[in-house]
């Protein structure tokens, strides 16, 4: 009789060439929260930066209130035309006075325009040099402070101006001639654009309007003017 052969099944072990790896949960939850209390520090520490930056703002400002109050002589001048030709092929500009620096506010069909580096235009004097032409029949107009020590200004607020409001006049009276620029025309409490293209026009102390003023309206004029 032939011999049987006898054999113990071998079960293989699906897992036998292969490593199981515990995660550490916990350690992996407190990286995680290390990770989220850094983030929270770091937002935290930038809106004290911005807090700060906004606080110095306002002081800069305050301190440049307080040096055109100390400076008696400074004039402000409003939405003066500089001369040159706008022409597309021109990028020079005179204005008629030097101001006083980082007090220009230049404006190109309304829209303030920037003086940085590497921006619109740079200024030395009372030279204006645009990085390009501007382009032709633009409006161009500049708003500034600059210091004239030959006289002392007076301010006059709310001044009702001289003229029959009766429907009919335009043409109405300050009582000082106002230092080129400073004047605010207001009319029924709203400011007043100066110039050919705006509500008036002024020459000396006379205030010629566009249209005439309607009856019973408020007209007033605060200014400057040179003793």
């Amino acid at each position: 009789m032939a011999e049987q052969l006898t054999f113990t099944p071998v079960y293989l072990n699906q897992f036998r060439n292969r490593t199981i790896v515990n995660i550490d949960t916990t350690s992996f939850t407190q990286a995680v929260n290390q990770i989220a209390n850094s983030f929270e520090a770091n937002t935290q520490l930038l809106g004290q930066v911005s807090q700060s930056l906004t606080t110095q703002s306002i002081q800069i400002e305050e301190l440049s209130s307080t040096a055109n109050a100390l400076n008696p002589n400074k004039i402000f001048v409003n939405k003066e035309t500089p001369s040159g030709l706008i022409d597309g092929l021109n990028t020079t500009y005179i204005l008629e006075n030097i101001p006083t620096a980082g007090s220009e506010h230049l404006y190109l069909n309304g829209l303030l325009i920037d003086s940085r580096a590497f921006t619109d235009y740079t200024i030395t004097g009372s030279v204006i040099t645009f990085n390009e032409p501007l382009p032709i029949n633009s409006k161009l107009t500049c708003t500034y402070y600059y210091v004239d020590n030959s006289f002392v200004k007076v301010f006059k607020d709310k001044e009702i101006l001289s003229g029959p409001i009766n429907g009919i006049n335009k043409t109405f009276t300050l009582q000082y001639s106002p230092i080129e620029g400073s004047e605010h025309i207001y009319l029924n409490g709203l400011l007043q654009e100066s110039g050919i293209h705006g509500d008036y026009i002024i020459s000396g102390s006379t205030i010629t309007f566009k249209e005439a003023i309607p009856a019973n309206a408020n007209l007033r004029g605060t200014y400057y003017y040179a003793l």
